[in-house]
């Protein structure tokens, strides 16, 4: 049973071998698409529940040159979803969709939703607590990957979960502000959430983040929140560091070396630059599981 239809497009049935008992595995890592599609579709969906929008809306409010939309895709915007012309147009690009371009429809429509919700740089804390703008889109494809460059829909729940919360309690104690489309360039944008606001939902799932990872062994959570006391201001560190610092109660075992194994397979960090010897390798924390002082 497939709940995902992208899941089942990427099955290889020919590899599962004549008489289908051969072993298939299909690893769900999510990639940054995805990312952007499950921030924008559970935007989209609230709003239109809550009669705000519609993706005709959306779509005349918004200059769609730079999206390079084809003859089919125009259609399955513009055409009543009960007419031939939107069932053809609907196969085409179920088929043939993918092949002609490098990104779908689905994914420019993501990306045209975030961007009218979204300012078009968010916030990103440099080292010393500096801060930096970053574009809204690469901010998501890059803070919510663990270690092992995976995301799970936990994080991104969180994540929503606290930006709404945020958003509401700002716009509540400020009523003298009102949310209306402002025109940038050729498109019409909300920006219902500031980038310090967002920002501010980010650090505290983060907290939220790093409490979830460290109760994955109950063996480990002390050390991992020793580790995140002592590391500081420290970009890197390796195995003689975590021996030297992190206090360990059985001494007759290596248990640093454990240690690191256990991180590095649940993705609370990852190898700056490999070694086949793990005690040989330099390791550093996803942005996902650095504290707000600490963010690259």
């Amino acid at each position: 049973m497939f709940l995902r239809s992208d899941l089942y497009e990427r099955l290889d049935f020919s590899a599962l071998g004549p008489d289908k008992a051969e072993d298939n595995t299909l690893r769900l890592l999510w990639n940054r698409e995805e990312i952007r599609a499950f921030v924008a579709r559970r935007m989209y969906l609230a709003l239109e529940d809550a009669g705000i929008w519609h993706m005709r809306d959306i779509f005349e409010s918004s200059d769609m040159s730079d999206y390079q939309l084809r003859w089919y895709e125009k259609i399955l915007l513009e055409e009543k979803k009960s007419g031939l012309k939107y069932k053809f147009s609907h196969y085409y690009n179920k088929f043939f969709g993918r092949k002609k371009n490098k990104r779908t429809l689905f994914e420019k429509l993501d990306l045209l939703i975030i961007n009218k919700l979204f300012n078009s740089k968010l916030l990103h804390e440099c080292p010393e607590g500096k801060e930096e703008s970053i574009l809204n889109y690469d901010f998501f494809d890059t803070h919510f990957l663990d270690g092992n460059n995976s995301c799970t829909p936990r994080y991104m729940l969180v994540f929503l979960k606290e930006l709404l919360d945020e958003a509401n309690e700002y716009y509540f104690n400020s009523p003298n502000i009102h949310v209306t489309p402002v025109l940038e360039s050729d498109d019409w944008v909300y920006n219902l959430f500031d980038p310090h606001l967002v920002y501010k939902a980010y650090v505290q799932s983060k907290e939220k983040f790093i409490r979830h990872v460290s109760k994955v062994d109950d063996t480990w959570t002390s050390h991992i929140m020793e580790l995140l006391e002592k590391k500081g201001g420290k970009q890197t560190f390796d195995y003689k560091w975590v021996k030297r610092n992190i206090q360990f109660s059985d001494s007759e075992n290596d248990q640093a070396l454990v240690f690191l194994i256990y991180l590095q397979v649940i993705g609370f960090c990852k190898p700056v630059k490999y070694e086949r010897d793990i005690k040989k390798r330099n390791f550093e924390l996803p942005i996902l599981y650095k504290t707000a002082k600490n963010l690259p």
